[in-house]
């Protein structure tokens, strides 16, 4: 990736991937795993 792109600074699209991905996982996936604990259990 540093070849193809080497201004890309690494810290801003890791931060831009997590910032999207954890309020989805915040707001779905924690109900979700909850739920399946329950039926689990």
């Amino acid at each position: 990736m540093r070849m193809a792109i080497p201004q890309a600074n690494p810290s801003i699209y890791v931060t831009t991937g997590l910032g999207i991905s954890f309020p989805f996982l915040v707001v779905l996936g924690v109900p979700i795993f909850y739920l399946a604990s329950q039926w689990i259990y």
